[in-house]
């Protein structure tokens, strides 16, 4: 008689468990301890020892292809290129409006597809916040904190700081200017800018001892440029 070999599965902590031992003890002496065969224990060794590292035993982890599949994987590819636009615009994305376009996305399709399994599943599609989540997590996408929209920058921006520059740079220079003139002027009193309103006014000359002008003279000065 044939005898029908029971096929048995095996999780994955279990198979990290042998793939360890085989690579401290060998792959015979892991396929007699654990009674399996060795070509199997070779097969795992081969396909798990990469994975082993990577693999987070506080976390639940699902194999490639595992879980549940996407009802509509053509409109998430849509969801996600409309969530690139918008991120490339410089415009804020929200939990709600991420909902709101897929429902968009989805009632266009239930009106323009002829099969009616789509089109009922399309008029269940609620957009629940379990599936957002599943939606992120698949195209490892993140909302983060809200902050202000960024400016974009003029084109001309470089002159308009280099100009600006200069502006600064031409007042800070005429204020040290203008400071240091003050100084001079409290420093030496007799120093006067003259008659610049052409008004008669009563002039002394001090430094030249041989002038013979009378303090009570008129003397008519005018400003010159």
């Amino acid at each position: 008689e044939n005898i029908k070999k029971v096929c048995q599965s095996y999780t994955l902590k279990e198979k990290a468990n042998v793939v360890q031992y085989a690579l401290h003890e060998g792959n015979l002496r892991a396929a007699a301890k654990f009674d399996l065969d060795k070509t199997q224990v070779g097969y795992w060794v081969m396909k798990l020892k990469s994975k082993l590292d990577e693999v987070d035993h506080s976390k639940f982890h699902y194999l490639e292809g595992g879980g549940r599949k996407s009802f509509f994987p053509n409109k998430e590819v849509q969801l996600y290129r409309w969530i690139s636009e918008i991120c490339n615009a410089a415009l804020a994305v929200t939990y709600n409006s991420l909902k709101f376009e897929m429902l968009r996305i989805v009632s266009e399709m239930a009106l323009k597809s002829n099969n009616l399994k789509k089109k009922q599943l399309a008029s269940n599609f609620k957009a629940f916040s379990m599936w957002l989540k599943c939606f992120l997590k698949c195209y490892n996408l993140a909302l983060r904190c809200k902050t202000k929209i960024a400016q974009k920058l003029p084109i001309d921006f470089e002159q308009q700081l280099l100009n600006f520059q200069r502006y600064d740079s031409k007042i800070y220079h005429n204020k040290i200017l203008d400071n240091k003139t003050n100084e001079a002027n409290e420093n030496n009193p007799d120093i006067n800018s003259g008659n610049f309103g052409e008004n008669e006014e009563n002039f002394k000359n001090k430094e030249n001892n041989d002038a013979t002008i009378e303090e009570n003279e008129n003397v008519l000065l005018f400003a010159i440029d």
